[in-house]
């Protein structure tokens, strides 16, 4: 069974948090498919600035209820569905991570442990 993963970043452009996570999170979304347990996986990536209003609204018109669950800036939303029945979907949290330091080998192991949190 093949299944559609939406990954759903919801952040502020002033949030320090948000500043540090966003690049795993881009990262994470280049590497992705190199993750032998999601092969079978239709992955997509969201990102929304709440903080600006045209994104904030789409936000609401396409995830309807998510809003609701927004306390804190990042939040990440994972969503999974069959393909095949796109109206079965379950939503949950996934943490964001963040690197030890600015180092490349640092951001790619959190880049790595990020999506382990998706593959799981």
């Amino acid at each position: 069974m093949s299944h559609h993963i939406k990954i759903i970043l919801a952040k502020a452009s002033w949030c320090p948090h948000c500043i540090n996570f966003t690049p795993i999170y881009e990262l994470a979304e280049k590497k992705i498919n190199s993750k032998k347990e999601l092969s079978n996986c239709k992955i997509e990536f969201e990102t929304y600035e709440m903080d600006k209003g045209n994104q904030e609204n789409e936000f609401k018109q396409r995830h309807p209820g998510l809003m609701d669950y927004l306390s804190g800036y990042p939040t990440v939303y994972f969503q999974m569905g069959e393909i095949n029945n796109p109206t079965k979907i379950k939503t949950e949290f996934i943490d964001h991570v963040v690197a030890r330091d600015n180092t490349t080998n640092a951001t790619d192991e959190a880049v790595e442990q990020f999506i382990d949190n998706i593959a799981n």
